[in-house]
């Protein structure tokens, strides 16, 4: 299925990401490169840096061509400048996720609608929603249409997997472009004269820090659209919370035994919400009979490990101020979301270091079931 490509050319795209880093990077020093890192992390710096790398390119086009024989295809990218800066965007993934991190092949020229309906055909075209960077998700799109090929019915109709990075959507939840997988089974990215209607999507990877806004807003297009999700909002929002899950598990019948919890509405006030810490490991203490009690700290609708983190108490050395780290840890969540406190549970433990038990520095495991 796919574009027709042949894995042992180098496309325009990895001549002009080699070049990239061979040439322009490849100037600069680690400090340098380090402060360019920084930048990208920032809206506003990415898109001068998006502009720099796309006029260092058009600066040096006559060094680039001289490192291929498609002079003709390399001409052609040069007229683009959207095609530049997708280029722009890639180079900066790369240079953000390290030398080891993949390369991707970008077709230079957007697919007719004829070329699209031969290679589309009459399938279902499942979308695979993504926010994170493309190089890796190329291997998501690969895993879900191999799996779709070996598992197609001998008579069954064919199913397009395309990851379709949110970026890339329009209005009314088509693609305008899509990381899709070729005759050759290599992923492309490639883009469409005319946007292509998406039948069944599944939201996946989104930017941890808007996930839950993001997410929302793209369901609702897709409802509107008429487009099947696999995971609406309405779904995930009831998976995402914690304190429902504990509840939940409190409520069943088998007597599942999870770990102590307890909810700080976002709307408390720190002082209110130590309080309620206090009590919590005063709670602990009595029942597990133990001084130091172990507590984990984190976004009641958080994902992804974020701003989990664990902290150590003695129930015999007074209460807890404003300026210990448990304090402003639950302060930064508070102006996010709801607070979950967590009993830590198990004995699980290891150490990278081969010593003795005794004089290793254990650290603890904190298993989590999806």
């Amino acid at each position: 299925m796919g574009v027709k490509g042949k894995p042992e050319e180098e496309g325009i795209s990895e001549l002009l990401l080699g070049y990239l880093e061979d040439e322009v990077f490849g100037r600069l020093g680690q400090s340098s490169l380090e402060a360019i890192k920084r930048r990208a992390l920032d809206p506003s710096g990415a898109e001068a840096l998006k502009r720099w790398i796309v006029d260092s390119l058009l600066r040096e086009r006559d060094k680039v061509s001289r490192r291929t024989l498609r002079r003709v295809d390399l001409e052609a990218a040069f007229s683009d400048r959207a095609f530049l800066t997708r280029i722009s965007e890639v180079a900066l993934e790369r240079l953000r996720c390290g030398p080891n991190a993949p390369t991707l092949n970008i077709e230079p020229k957007r697919l007719s609608t004829e070329e699209t309906q031969k290679i589309l055909g009459e399938g279902i075209n499942f979308g695979l929603i993504f926010g994170a960077e493309s190089i890796y998700f190329q291997d998501v799109v690969l895993a879900f249409q191999v799996d779709e090929f070996s598992s197609r019915p001998l008579r069954g109709g064919k199913v397009n997997v395309l990851g379709v990075h949110l970026d890339w959507l329009t209005e009314k939840g088509e693609a305008v472009r899509a990381l899709l997988v070729d005759e050759s089974w290599r992923v492309k990215e490639v883009g469409f004269e005319a946007a292509v209607p998406l039948h069944v999507v599944q939201t996946l990877h989104l930017p941890f820090s808007r996930e839950t806004d993001l997410h929302r807003r793209l369901s609702d297009t897709f409802r509107d659209a008429g487009i099947v999700q696999v995971n609406p909002y309405e779904a995930s929002e009831r998976a995402d919370d914690k304190a429902w899950t504990h509840e939940l598990w409190l409520r069943c019948r088998t007597k599942l035994e999870s770990p102590a919890f307890r909810l700080i509405p976002k709307s408390s006030l720190l002082k209110d919400t130590l309080k309620m810490l206090e009590a919590f490991i005063e709670d602990l203490s009595l029942r597990r009979r133990q001084r130091n009690i172990g507590i984990f700290i984190q976004p009641n609708k958080g994902t992804e490990g974020w701003m989990v983190e664990r902290f150590k108490f003695d129930v015999y050395r007074g209460g807890i101020g404003v300026e210990h780290p448990a304090a402003k840890h639950i302060a930064a969540i508070l102006q996010l979301d709801d607070v979950l406190l967590r009993e830590e549970r198990g004995n699980v433990r290891f150490s990278p270091l081969r010593e003795p038990e005794e004089t290793r520095d254990l650290k603890h495991i904190s298993l989590r079931i999806n």
